[in-house]
């Protein structure tokens, strides 16, 4: 990869480019604002990486997400819909939880992130009449608000991806689409300024692939309130682009950083490093230092702020801290916080248990020369072996990982769903929890959004469009 902020293939605003537009807003948005190992070790800060894996035939994985704790604060103003004190569409008193059903009116297309303010912030298609808008959940009051967004920019269509991250300007950064008619719509990142309701579109400069077939960018928060981009290469969509986006939408590209690089020159190691991010890497998680750290093959790798890109080997042995006796790890998926130095995620951990075929989730942990620690597993195999998304977790203000699974717990839940918490000292926490007039479970097809109230919030399509259930653990 090139880097810095200057080199080619930097972002530049498109044809409209930073060009303004209004669109309805709120006011007071919160815009406050590493033998083979060794050699392999290149990561130069002391970070203990934590990561949810399965016990299972095959693989393993972990998958990382989050975002700092939000400020409190922040009211909805002019040119809203909603607002105001509100009431869940449903709402359950159960042994573990309590159980809150919010309907947003909307259908949701991406999110919820949390916002600056504490709200849950959602892209959304209007019911009524089809129409982007911008959905905000205040997660104490329940109010919905929602902010208009242009269905066109420079006289062309837009289509929302779902993909968005706030910066450190309260800025909320989108993903979208835009083509003339009957051409191949192509990427583009629209900046949206809750404080005022401008509305900017910018170019990915040619550096994302506009592949129908295969994911669009992703966007996510750093804990300095950078964002970043990740997304299939333009030049091979089986590779991957990462880069740090600026407030004017100019790409920092991480640079290989590998003091050992002229004395692997030629080697298979050597060309393994110069090939990252050749791959997939899977979702970005913050750490607490504006970096952000990814999982690919034979470990996971570190792009810091200032633009370097570390790679650290990991996997596939671990050790059960309980026990302290050997397993095995695959690939991980991860997530953070960004408030403390640990990273976190969903996977499989190889054990014996699970019956061929099916996998049991695992929280693990990486520390800084690449040794894996299983710290708890959950007590269900839900989930087939060798899947890198299983479940998705999310990682709270104090550094436990969150993730839903399904079953029993070991008889210690009725059947259905529960969260699954665990904690860097192995601690393990089970919330069951059912949705108010719902008998289907919730679909895990994304990480659970916590907030600074400590309730876990995940959108739950089987209860109807613009559905998001709150479960606020009582003990």
């Amino acid at each position: 990869m090139s880097s810095s902020a200057d080199a080619p293939g930097a972002v530049l605003p498109g044809p409209n480019g930073g060009e303004e537009a209004q669109a309805a807003h709120p006011a007071g948005s919160g815009d406050d604002a590493a033998g083979a190992r060794t050699r392999r070790r290149r990561l130069v800060r002391n970070v203990t990486v934590l990561a949810v894996a399965a016990a299972a035939v095959a693989g393993v994985i972990a998958a990382l997400t989050g975002n700092p704790a939000p400020a409190p604060g922040g009211t909805a103003g002019a040119g809203t819909t909603g607002g105001g004190a509100a009431r869940p569409a449903a709402l359950a008193n159960e042994a573990a939880a309590t159980v809150a059903v919010v309907k947003t009116g909307g259908s949701i297309t991406g999110g919820p992130v949390l916002g600056k303010d504490g709200q849950l912030w959602m892209v959304e298609l209007s019911q009524a009449a089809g129409r982007p808008v911008l959905a905000a959940v205040n997660p104490v009051s329940y109010a919905v608000s929602t902010y208009q967004l242009p269905a066109s920019l420079g006289g062309l269509p837009v289509r929302y991806t779902g993909a968005e991250a706030f910066d450190a300007l309260g800025q909320l950064w989108l993903g979208a689409k835009s083509a003339p008619a009957g051409q191949q719509p192509a990427g583009i990142l629209v900046r949206y300024t809750p404080a005022t309701g401008a509305v900017a579109q910018f170019s990915l400069g040619g550096n994302c692939s506009d592949d129908p077939a295969v994911q669009p960018a992703q966007l996510y928060s750093a804990s300095d309130g950078g964002v970043w981009i990740e997304c299939a290469a333009s030049q091979d969509s089986a590779a991957t682009f990462i880069a740090r986006l600026d407030k004017n939408a100019v790409f920092t590209v991480p640079t290989i950083m590998n003091t050992l690089n002229r004395n692997l020159l030629g080697t298979p190691l050597g060309d393994e490093i110069a090939g990252l991010p050749q791959a997939a890497i899977g979702p970005l998680a913050p750490d607490a230092t504006g970096g952000m750290w990814g999982a690919t093959a034979g470990g996971v790798i570190q792009f810091t702020a200032a633009g370097a890109e570390l790679f650290i080997q990991a996997g596939p042995r671990a050790i059960e801290l309980q026990t302290q006796v050997p397993a095995s790890v695959g690939p991980l998926q991860l997530t953070g916080n960004g408030a403390s130095g640990n990273i976190a995620g969903l996977g499989e951990c190889s054990a014996a248990g699970p019956p061929p075929g099916q996998a049991q989730e695992c929280a693990v942990e990486v520390d800084p020369s690449g040794d894996l620690t299983v710290l708890a597993a959950a007590p269900d195999n839900d989930g087939g072996a060798g899947s890198a998304t299983v479940h998705p977790a999310s990682m709270d203000a104090s550094g436990d990982v969150w993730f839903i699974v399904e079953g029993t717990a070991g008889g210690r839940a009725p059947q259905g769903q529960y969260f699954f918490e665990a904690n860097p000292g192995g601690g393990t926490r089970i919330i069951p929890f059912s949705v108010p007039g719902d008998a289907l479970p919730v679909p895990v097809a994304q990480a659970p959004v916590i907030t600074m109230n400590g309730a876990v919030w995940t959108v739950d399509p089987e209860s109807g469009p613009g559905t998001l259930v709150e479960v606020m653990p009582t003990n």
